[in-house]
Order: C-alpha cells, then sequence, then structure tokens
C-alpha cells in the first residue's frame, strides 16, 4: 500500500462513525466538516493584527477532527446525481453544507494520479475535490485537523 494511502487510511479511520456537525460553507467555496466531541476554544486577541475581527477575543465550537476544503473545487452529489458546487451562489453552497450535517464518512479515494480527492459518505453522498483553476501546483485541497 502507497505512504499516502495508508495515511489517508490511518487517519480518517479515526473519524469512522463518527457524524459530522457544524458543516459550513465558509469564505469563498471554502468547506468546514467538524467531526468528534465538540469544545470550546478561545482565541486570545492579536494587538498586531491588520484585521479588525483578530483584534478582538474569539470563541467558537470546534470538533476534534477539522476537515476543511480550502484551495479545491468540489462538486456533492448523492447516489450519483450532482448536486451541488464550488462554484454556484452562497445559498447552494450552504444547501451543500446542511446536506453533509450529520453524515459519516465511510472512505478516502485519491483520484486521477492523486490530483482529486473523492469522499464518500456512508448514505450516498460523495464529495470530490480536485485543484481550482487558480490554485498553485502545491497548494493543499484540504487539511484534515486531528486532536494533537
Amino acid at each position: 500500500m502507497p505512504i499516502t494511502t495508508s495515511l489517508l487510511t490511518k487517519h480518517f479511520s479515526l473519524l469512522a462513525a463518527q457524524p459530522c456537525w457544524q458543516c459550513t460553507a465558509n469564505y469563498g467555496s471554502w468547506l468546514s466538516l467538524h467531526f468528534g466531541q465538540p469544545r470550546i476554544v478561545v482565541r486570545a486577541p492579536q494587538p498586531n493584527a491588520k484585521v479588525a475581527s483578530m483584534l478582538r477575543r474569539r470563541a467558537g465550537v470546534e470538533g476534534d477532527f477539522l476537515l476543511w476544503i480550502e484551495m479545491g473545487a468540489w462538486e456533492y452529489s448523492e447516489d450519483g446525481k450532482p448536486l451541488q458546487h464550488s462554484e454556484q451562489p452562497r445559498e447552494f453552497l450552504q444547501q451543500a453544507a446542511a446536506r453533509l450535517q450529520g453524515q459519516c464518512i465511510s472512505g478516502v479515494q485519491l483520484l486521477h494520479s492523486r490530483i482529486e480527492t473523492l469522499f464518500v459518505f456512508v448514505h450516498g453522498g460523495q464529495l470530490r475535490v480536485w485543484p481550482h483553476s487558480d490554485a498553485c501546483a502545491d497548494d493543499p485541497l484540504w487539511h484534515l485537523y486531528l486532536p494533537e
């Protein structure tokens, strides 16, 4: 088994049977999916920040795991039928996030020489992610944040 595939299996197996929650369609086409136990995270203000929101203390709820789709274009489908994609207006992105809410990842596959990733969900949903048109070759498509 290639190293990349075994790392995917190792890390995504930690999410087995854990429903995703607080699925949000963020800035641009970003998607955030939390898994695991929720916890309150408080971030201290950053006095030298250039963005006003960073000058204030912030608090939010995060999961043990966070799957964040960042520089990837994406398409969400159910039972092989495409429903939403990253180039649609905000309301459609929010619909995709709502459909992902409560689903459990059952598998992750690297497609097309590792340029695309397919996240497969237990109840027939699939999230296919590929490089966004303006992404650089070394831009990550997604991140998986672990408890440690």
